[in-house]
């Protein structure tokens, strides 16, 4: 198995549509920054207020879950404006993996929500630290 992979859980009827993820360092290394390259086409417009539930496991035991606003630099780190325009995007995204992450499997669940609260995409992805 390699030390990470995404399932892209969404509709094909959601307004963001992933095309692919790249990851660097590769594979993740605790301690380090995960700076994501995602590509993506959304459908439609997305504006100001559209948010994400993150949720992360590891195995069975939920260790986080928190949302995000996605456009909201204080939030976190994307480079994405609002509103998202439609079209094909390239994101960048930045998370910090602790120096203390567990050395067993970790599942990072990611559902994303337009300001009206109507799905707008949804992954999960899967990293090893064994």
């Amino acid at each position: 198995m390699s030390a990470w992979h995404y399932v892209d859980t969404s509709s094909l009827s959601d307004p963001i549509q992933i095309q692919s993820i790249v990851i660097a360092p590769d594979p993740p290394k605790p301690g380090s920054d995960l700076k994501a390259t995602i590509v993506a086409r959304a459908d439609r417009e997305i504006e100001p207020g559209a948010y994400l539930d993150v949720t992360v496991k590891f195995g069975v035991v939920q260790v986080l879950h928190r949302t995000y606003d996605l456009f909201d630099p204080m939030d976190w780190s994307i480079d994405a404006t609002a509103p998202l325009q439609k079209g094909d995007h390239t994101l960048g995204v930045v998370v910090r993996i602790p120096p203390t992450v567990a050395h067993t499997r970790c599942v990072v669940q990611i559902r994303g929500y337009t300001v009206n609260d109507e799905e707008m995409a949804s992954l999960d992805v899967r990293l090893d630290f064994t």
